[in-house]
Order: structure tokens, then C-alpha cells, then sequence
């Protein structure tokens, strides 16, 4: 096994063990970084925030790490690495509608020439970085316009808390509902089955991934009707909302 899937299992480990004593987190950040020892109190500020906290080192795999993990925003360390090296990811994020976080040191924001939706200062205060996150994730949230979902013949209405198919309402249960909204709101990203569990159920819920299983099939009853698919599986992995 490579040192840094040791690393991030080490990390994530101990994090799901503080999300299973707190339950379920309001919001999941990516915490991109390089180094063990130098930004274990950066964990564990993130976590004592009360926000879950899903560490990964270096600048490789972040692909499969966003399609296992449901996260809502990304912090990157940035002491880790020189600006230009950060810079495409930073993008990729974005363009992914993923607010993205800088923290830096002591060293000028001017110095970065970074697009960030905002910027953390070591050393962090308490509540700070849950304070940011949440505000970055809402302003994101403001952007996307109305609180209708439309696909095809399925309206999701947020405000509402009403779905409807064809111009009739159907009755969903609220984690119907909650993973309905989940995978609609990043057609084609794929969520694994524990990542499902994480977000919606939280790590302190006691039942497995067929409850996923389970809930999907219920929803897929419900919202699609004769050759209609809006709910794809992914064999071995998860789901994902048709594109």
C-alpha cells in the first residue's frame, strides 16, 4: 500500500470515529494537503468546527476521491504547494461547483493570484473555518438560481419540498427525497454506496449499504415510469442521475 493511501486512511479513520461520537456533520470538506505530521491540528480544527473532515494527500486521484467521497466544499493547503501547481485543480473544483478554500500562513494573499471563494489564516480560530464553509456553500447555492430542478419530466421543487412527474406530485419519503435531490444536482457524478450512507444517513447510522440499495429502488418506483430512467447504477460502485 503507498504511503498516502496510508496516510488518508490513518486520517480518515480517526475522523469517521469522531463523526460516529458527533453523528451526522451538516457539511463533508475535501481537505487537500501533503503533509502528516504539520496539518494534524488543521484536521482537527476542521473537525472540533463540527464539519467532516476527508483528508487527501497529493495532487493524484482526486477524481476517484470526489466520486467515492460527498463532499460540499474542497480546502486547499496552500503552503503545500507553489500556486502554479494548484491552479488547474483549482479550476477543476469550480468548474465541479465546489466552493474551494484557501488557508495559507503568513504569507500575502496577493502572493497567490489564486481564484478562492475565500481564505483561511493560520492560525485558524474556532469556528472560523465552519463559519467560511458555510458561507461560501450558501452564496454557491444563491448562484444556482431558482430552487426548481427540472429534468425532463421530473420538477424538484426545494422550496416546496415537492416532486412531481408529468405534472403529478408524488409522495417520497424525506431520505427519498434528500437523495433524490443528492443526485440531481450533479447529473452524471457518480456517488458510491457509502458515500450515499455518509451523506444522507451519517456515520453514526448502524445499518449497511443495502439500505442505499434499498431507498434507490423505492425512489426509482416512484419517479420513473414506463422506458423513463433518471437514476443510473454504476455495478460495483453506486449511482448516479442520468445526464
Amino acid at each position: 500500500m503507498r504511503m498516502n493511501q496510508m496516510r488518508s486512511l490513518w486520517y480518515t479513520g480517526s475522523v469517521m470515529a469522531i463523526e460516529t461520537l458527533r453523528g451526522a456533520f451538516q457539511h463533508r470538506v475535501l481537505l487537500l494537503t501533503d503533509r502528516l505530521g504539520r496539518n494534524r491540528s488543521l484536521v482537527q480544527s476542521i473537525g472540533n468546527d463540527g464539519l467532516g473532515c476527508v483528508p487527501h494527500f497529493g495532487l493524484e486521484g482526486l477524481a476517484e476521491g470526489l466520486r467515492d467521497e460527498a463532499v460540499d466544499a474542497v480546502v486547499v493547503d496552500l503552503e503545500a504547494w507553489r500556486p502554479e501547481e494548484v491552479r488547474g485543480l483549482i479550476g477543476s473544483f469550480r468548474e465541479a461547483k465546489l466552493p474551494v478554500l484557501g488557508v495559507v500562513g503568513e504569507r500575502g494573499m496577493e502572493e497567490l493570484g489564486l481564484e478562492l471563494d475565500d481564505v483561511v489564516l493560520r492560525p485558524l480560530r474556532p469556528g472560523e473555518m465552519k463559519y467560511r464553509v458555510e458561507r461560501a456553500t450558501a452564496r454557491l447555492q444563491r448562484a444556482k438560481g431558482p430552487k426548481v430542478m427540472t429534468r425532463g419530466e421530473l420538477v424538484i421543487d426545494q422550496e416546496r419540498y415537492e416532486v412531481s412527474v408529468g405534472g403529478r406530485k408524488t409522495l417520497l419519503t424525506y431520505k427519498e427525497y434528500q437523495l433524490l435531490v443528492l443526485l440531481a444536482s450533479a447529473p452524471g457524478r457518480v456517488f458510491g454506496r457509502e458515500a450515499l450512507l455518509a451523506k444522507i444517513w451519517g456515520y453514526d447510522y448502524f445499518g449497511g449499504t443495502r439500505t442505499v440499495d434499498v431507498h434507490i429502488r423505492r425512489l426509482r418506483a416512484k419517479i420513473e415510469e414506463g422506458a423513463e430512467t433518471y437514476i443510473e447504477t454504476v455495478r460495483n460502485v453506486g449511482y448516479r442521475f442520468k445526464a
